[in-house]
């Protein structure tokens, strides 16, 4: 596995992942970088974690408290030098334990591990924190709406790429005497609101194109409901506001620090009705099971369409991830009070059939 430079993992990267189990097992690294830290906190997390890892293998056999200490030695080599200007919010790292010589998988992204920095030493890649990494950063359309212009761009972490940008060129009519000045503006807003629908039907087309589960919004209330009426009859992609503003003319380096901030506001709510409609449809034996045991039968029978977990619970939990992953079901890691519903086992289904 070649080492990778700046990029943001997928759910395909943690399938990939729980395939390799080379002989003397895997380091796996999550590191939560504050740029703005001059005092390089992470540093000492990591050093911190890499020497509990060291000292729970005290006891393993010879040639892999060898290889284990050459291993910890070149993950702290690769990060000691690094400039602080040119650091990432989070890096991540799946490290062969070898004398020297072995494997490496690197990400570094815009987005931060939720759980801070650690270590873990594991027989293949502790992929837990690395899915909710991807469902966070995981694409989505960005939509700006004024009255007479949209604006549709993509977002991926770090990142806005417009797609679209579209004025009606007729909205403007050429003038109207003052008895027929209220037909005009009545002809007026009735171009706007029809080009605005057309806007969204062109927008829930991309969503489907480009496999979008969500479409951001920025828009005054007022537009936004006739943009919606086209993008609701199109497409099952939800379109979530992003703020009641009108960011219309802003330029794409500003407007990036405002989607990304709009998106991790939304987190907490999407991952507790998530959440949410997992429980219900375990209610009354329908089709969902909550605990590791209800869990765990469901995934031998390959009958798990969604697992959801609390994120701390994952980490302990790989047999479980790695089972989601290998039967092809969805998994999404939670936090905060959506984490809280799955208390106490932190693991909940929803079925298949």
């Amino acid at each position: 596995m070649a080492a990778e430079a700046w990029s943001h993992p997928a759910l395909e990267d943690a399938r990939d992942l729980l395939r390799w189990q080379p002989p003397l097992g895997v380091l796996s690294i999550y590191l939560k970088i504050d740029p703005g830290d001059r005092g390089d906190g992470w540093r000492t997390e990591l050093r911190n974690g890499l020497a509990e890892v060291l000292g729970a293998a005290e006891g393993a056999a010879h040639e892999m408290r060898v290889a284990l200490r050459s291993t910890v030695e070149r993950v702290a080599q690769r990060l000691s030098d690094r400039e602080q200007i040119e650091l990432p919010r989070g890096e991540v790292g799946f490290v062969e334990v070898a004398r020297k010589g072995g494997a490496e998988r690197w990400w570094a992204t815009h987005l931060e591990p939720r759980s801070g920095s650690s270590a873990h030493l594991a027989r293949r890649p502790v992929v837990a924190p690395l899915l909710s990494l991807a469902a966070r950063g995981r694409p989505r359309g960005v939509v700006l709406v004024s009255a007479e212009r949209v604006r549709l761009l993509e977002w991926r972490p770090g990142h806005l790429e417009p797609l679209e940008d579209r004025g009606p060129e007729s909205l403007h009519s050429h003038g109207a005497g003052s008895d027929g000045r209220s037909q005009h503006e009545e002809r007026l807003a009735e171009n706007r609101h029809r080009f605005l629908c057309e806007c969204g039907v062109l927008a829930a087309r991309a969503a489907q194109d480009r496999g979008w589960g969500e479409v951001v919004a920025f828009s005054p209330p007022q537009q936004l409901g006739h943009f919606q009426r086209g993008f609701d009859s199109s497409v099952a992609a939800e379109l979530a506001v992003g703020a009641e503003v009108d960011l219309i003319g802003e330029p794409v380096g500003r407007l990036l620090a405002a989607v990304e901030a709009a998106i991790e506001r939304r987190e907490p709510a999407r991952e507790l009705g998530l959440v949410e409609g997992v429980l219900e449809a375990a209610r009354g034996g329908g089709r969902g099971v909550t605990g590791d045991d209800g869990a765990v039968a469901a995934l031998e029978q390959g009958r798990v369409e969604h697992l959801v977990i609390d994120d701390e619970v994952a980490a302990d939990s790989e047999d479980l991830v790695a089972g989601a992953l290998e039967t092809g079901a969805a998994i999404s890691p939670v936090s905060g009070d959506a984490a809280d519903l799955l208390a106490p086992t932190g693991v909940a289904a929803l079925l298949r059939y």
